[in-house]
Parts: C-alpha cells; structure tokens; sequence
C-alpha cells in the first residue's frame, strides 16, 4: 500500500488558549483533490498555513510524503503554497518577479514560461505589477506556487477575485494537474468549485468538521445540490 501524500491526524490550533480548530484528520493520495469549505472563521485558512509551515500547531500530526515538520527544508520542499492575500514589488515587471521566485524556489527549467502560459499571463510578461488587477494578480500568485512543481500544492481562497470564465478555467487546470498526478488541497467559498473538481469535501463550521464527502461515492450530478443543502444546515437557511 502506498504511503499517503498528505496525512493529517488530530490537528488542533489554539492561539492565546481559545481554541480556533478542534482535532482535524484527512488523509489525501496521489492525484486527489481536497476541498475545504465554510464560512469565515470556520478553520480552512488555519489548516492551510499549519499544513505549509506558517502556523506550527498546538497539537497533532501532518506528513507529506512521509515527512513531518522535524524535517522542515525537505519537507518544505515537497509544497507549493498560494496564499490567500500576497503583496507584490510593484516596480518589477511579471516576468522579472517570477524570474526573481523561480530562482529563490530552484524550479526546473521552462516552468516560467509554462506558468505564465497556464495563467494565461504571457502577454502580460513586460507588465508591471503594479498595474495588474486583482483578478490577474490572483492568477499570477497561481503561477508562482505551480513553479515549484511540487507533490503537494496548497491554494488559500484561489479564485476571489477571479471572473467567471477565470473561475471555470482556474477549475480546469486543477483538474489538468490532477490528472498529472499532483494532489492539492484547496479552500474556497465556491461550493460550484468543490462540485467539480473534488476528491474529497471538507465542510468546516466554527473550527469543526460539520460534514465529510468522499465524492467517489456521489454521484457528482447531484453533488451540486447536496452541497448547498449542506451549506443551509450549517448557517439555518430556510
């Protein structure tokens, strides 16, 4: 049996000793996409950030591939994180900020011109990021996690500020990388997302799990409405 990408056991977070996430669990394989979902101040981003090294726990375990946080360089190695607010150097141009990552991230050759093509940011490579909008500047935070080119890729909020066609396209390239074997854990507020691409859907309340769907045991046609019914539990929608 093949040893679990990301493995998550009783993951706790406490900060000023109030608890903001009690004992959280997911195990995701290779190729699996996780989806997070909740309101604000349900845990996801808290998750994310304890997952990629910026929170450290207050109890519990997290592996990727096998490696815990001990091993911090080579298990830092195996992410690729997207954070959900990022602040650019406004004087440099896209392709001299990626330039700048890529050499600080030791990505493989090519992967530069490869993101920016993905994001669909390659006429926009002598720009200067202070003229980028928000929706394009989201895409680009996107391109700088794919450089890396990681076995686990961590995407806080990926699609705010994205329009509806970067919304579907966004979702088409997770499913892309998916099929490429890369697994990726995501948050996000868009239950529509979640219905399309997820392996596995987490519904956070309050620092809780309220609700888990393994979603190869749906059928995704009615995924959708499952998923909202779920949502008017959680917040006592009539």
């Amino acid at each position: 049996m093949s040893q679990p990408i990301l493995e998550i056991k009783n993951l706790t977070k406490s900060f000023n000793k109030k608890q903001v996430l009690a004992p959280f669990s997911l195990q995701l394989d290779e190729g699996q996409i996780g989806v997070l979902v909740g309101g604000n101040g349900a845990g996801k981003s808290t998750i994310i950030k304890m997952i990629g090294g910026i929170f450290k726990p207050s109890s519990g375990e997290v592996t990727v591939g096998g490696l815990d946080y001990l091993n911090r360089k080579s298990y830092l190695n195996k992410i690729s994180y997207m954070p959900d607010d990022f602040h650019f150097p406004t004087g440099l141009t896209v392709k001299e900020w990626l330039t700048f990552y890529a050499k600080l991230a030791r990505a493989p050759k090519g992967q530069i011109e490869k993101a920016l093509k993905l994001v669909g940011l390659d006429i926009k490579s002598n720009e200067k990021l202070g003229h980028l909008s928000k929706g394009m500047r989201q895409r680009l935070v996107f391109a700088q996690s794919y450089i890396r080119d990681s076995d686990l890729i961590l995407l806080d909020e990926p699609t705010n500020g994205l329009d509806p066609f970067w919304v579907s396209t966004f979702a088409d390239i997770l499913l892309q990388l998916r099929a490429q074997g890369k697994t990726i854990l995501l948050s996000t507020h868009q239950l529509d997302v979640a219905a399309q691409i997820a392996d596995v859907i987490v519904f956070l309340h309050q620092g809780q799990i309220y609700h888990v769907i393994e979603v190869n045991d749906v059928d995704r046609d009615h995924l959708h409405s499952r998923l909202y019914q779920i949502n008017k539990e959680i917040y006592g929608f009539k």
